[in-house]
């Protein structure tokens, strides 16, 4: 005989006593590509957004800013930005990187890499981490896009066990579950 299910709040309880909240790392691969969706019912904590810039002939100072938004493209509605160092003029290839555990603005001349703090801010499930830049023109591009994130979500104990299986918890950090 089927037990009866339970209704409402006892019901929310009892599904919530039976999952855990599951960290994961991953790294999302742009390549080209300047904005990225976090997935449905996960919350998403940056830890390091890196791409390049090449830039064509036509004179203009490029400047990219990194934002959250709820949208894929630019638009008014931004939650917030984090603007990048420095802005790069025609006929280059920049690397621009924005990450935790950054203390102070990197400027690398030599190797053309140019770093911003990021803060730590989750981003929820549905909205966008988009590339927005200042005067780009016709002919520049972005490549090697990478983003690095903890994805947090809640989960069966189950598929907690298999994805640990699989080596993909990296730990339950405290406080994360109150952005869910």
């Amino acid at each position: 005989m089927a037990r009866p299910r339970r209704s409402g709040l006892a019901q929310a309880r009892a599904d919530r006593a039976s999952s855990v909240l599951l960290t994961t790392h991953r790294v999302i691969v742009l390549n080209t590509l300047t904005s990225v969706q976090v997935p449905a019912g996960v919350t998403w904590v940056v830890l390091a957004f890196k791409t390049e810039l090449t830039t064509s002939a036509n004179v203009a100072n490029r400047l990219p800013n990194l934002n959250h938004s709820p949208t894929a493209g630019v638009g008014a509605n931004v939650f917030w930005y984090v603007p990048g160092l420095a802005s790069t003029a025609a006929s280059l290839t920049r690397a621009y990187v924005w990450a935790r555990g950054i203390t102070a603005q990197v400027v690398d001349t030599a190797q053309d890499i140019y770093a911003s703090a990021f803060p730590m801010l989750p981003l929820l499930g549905g909205t966008f981490l988009v590339l927005q830049t200042n005067n780009l023109q016709a002919g520049d591009g972005y490549n090697s896009g990478r983003v690095s994130v903890l994805e947090t979500s809640w989960r069966t104990v189950a598929e907690a066990e298999l994805l640990a299986s699989q080596g993909g918890i990296i730990a339950e950090p405290p406080g994360l579950e109150l952005a869910l």
